[in-house]
């Protein structure tokens, strides 16, 4: 700056006083000695690197707003250390309301630098189509915004459409950026008190649930607003149309739903949209059922009726039965998780037909399924020590099968396949005795599978199941051509983790 405006020759004080009274004019009322004061002072854009800028408040803003919540932001400039870069102060109260992406996106001022250190940890084969990286990623950060959702998808999508190249989210290693390239959530209770940090908002939910809708709850029961959306014993659908959402005095957001639990319903606030829905889809159901007593009666009385050989030493048990064929009843009938108005529940409460409907069929369905299985059993029970691989195996596919909370956990698609696995049952222990040895045979090519299901449901049971069938009962025709790679390949999951 000043070698372009100060001889060559100056280089002390005296003789940069000496050069000033020789070039600046003699008069303050000269024209021109002001500009030529002026031409020696730096202006801010003197100073900044050639198309940076100086909005210093835009760039590195002390709140920012995310889904309608003010967070304060605060800069720490410590390398080596987590806290190092921009902290979000996140409120207990509000930690479920908020979105994961917008967190990504740090601020304006890191946000090209965050992208050059993303490119930095790609393989090098995808690294070579981002040299330079510091023109890259300023190129990418002046294209994107935050409305975009997913950063890392983002920097994808516009560096394809740079560059004809395809990258994916999962060709970045996130977890290889410096501290200040990433972003550090800080939870702090209602005095301000950091309760957690963390460099991402799913861990601090899954490890502050609890808290989190303790302090919702808390700040609920000192607002008037509110406290109208919290009620023990609901029996019926009598506060009014549910709001998406209730603000708070402290700035958060409750979640008005209804929540079923130990067979009592509730309304309550919680502390995000998606733990709301998920309870007001049952909390619903829960309250529909109620209002269906006579309904409820039918269905433990049929099968009680049914099952009274089965179910001689447990008589209770018709009740339970019943009561989980009509939650299954309702989950397929009613889309209670978007009833939110007192017309919309009345509506569905006048399609208590179709659903009596679907329960009694699907009442009828397990009756026959149960009976069978008795049948098999106690033909079991007749055979005692023989075979023990092979009547061993089946006893445990019968006792899995309908494990507690069975009409619940067999998925739509094999539902229809449970009487078909019955049969194929019933065909296996008519032939068992023709060639036990080859029963043997084939029931230890299924054992190394059936012993590592980690629950009576789990996906690759029901592979398991069609593959029984291609092995015992080839004429009931298994479906999707089952074999031990395709257990395999579902079990995958299990065995990674183990």
């Amino acid at each position: 700056f000043y070698d372009a405006r100060i001889a060559a020759e100056v280089c002390t004080i005296a003789g940069l006083k000496n050069w000033l009274r020789q070039s600046a004019p003699r008069d303050a009322a000269t024209p021109g000695y002001r500009q030529f004061g002026a031409q020696l002072l730096m202006s801010e854009e003197d100073v900044l690197r050639p198309g940076a800028d100086a909005n210093v408040a835009a760039l590195f803003p002390d709140h920012v707003s995310i889904a309608g919540q003010d967070i304060r932001l605060s800069y720490t400039h410590d390398p080596g250390t987590d806290a190092d870069g921009v902290s979000f102060h996140i409120p207990l109260a509000q930690l479920y309301a908020l979105p994961t992406a917008p967190f990504d996106w740090l601020v304006p001022g890191l946000r090209a630098a965050r992208i050059e250190g993303l490119i930095r940890t790609l393989p090098q084969n995808l690294r070579r189509f981002c040299t330079p990286a510091a023109d890259y990623a300023s190129a990418l950060a002046a294209r994107m915004s935050p409305e975009e959702g997913d950063f890392l998808a983002a920097i994808c999508c516009h560096f394809h459409s740079m560059t004809g190249v395809k990258l994916e989210p999962a060709d970045f290693a996130v977890d290889k950026l410096e501290a200040h390239l990433k972003p550090q959530l800080v939870v702090e209770d209602n005095e301000g008190r950091v309760v957690a940090a963390a460099a991402s908002l799913s861990a601090l939910q899954q490890r502050h649930t609890g808290p989190a809708r303790a302090a919702l709850t808390q700040a609920a029961a000192s607002d008037e607003t509110a406290k109208r959306w919290v009620r023990a014993a609901v029996t019926d659908w009598d506060f009014g149309d549910l709001p998406e959402y209730v603000a708070l005095a402290n700035g958060a957001r409750g979640y008005p739903a209804l929540q079923e639990k130990d067979g009592a319903i509730s309304l309550r606030l919680f502390e995000s949209p998606y733990a709301a829905r998920a309870a007001h889809a049952s909390g619903t159901r829960a309250l529909l059922l109620a209002k269906l007593p006579d309904r409820m009666r039918d269905l433990a009385k049929t099968a009680k009726t049914r099952l009274k050989l089965v179910l001689i030493n447990a008589p209770y048990i018709a009740e339970e039965l019943a009561k989980s064929v009509a939650e299954r009843a309702a989950v397929a009938v009613w889309e209670t998780a978007s009833i939110r108005t007192q017309a919309q529940f009345n509506t569905t409460l006048m399609q208590r037909g179709e659903f009596g409907r679907t329960a009694a069929q699907q009442l009828d369905e397990v009756c026959e399924w149960l009976l069978a299985a008795a049948e098999l059993k106690r033909r079991l029970r007749a055979l005692g020590q023989q075979w023990p691989e092979s009547l061993a195996d089946l006893r445990n596919q019968i006792d899995s099968l309908f494990a507690p909370g069975f009409i619940a956990a067999i998925p739509e698609a094999q539902w229809p396949r449970i009487a078909i696995y019955l049969k194929a049952a019933t065909i296996r222990l008519d032939r068992i005795a023709n060639k036990p040895a080859r029963d043997a045979e084939l029931t230890r090519q299924l054992q190394p599978f059936a012993s590592r299901l980690p629950t009576p449901f789990h996906p690759a049971r029901w592979v398991l199941e069609e593959w029984r069938i291609a092995l015992f009962a080839q004429e009931l025709k298994a479906q999707n051509a089952p074999n031990a790679e395709k257990v395999s390949v579902a079990l995958a999951p299990v065995m990674t983790t183990r």
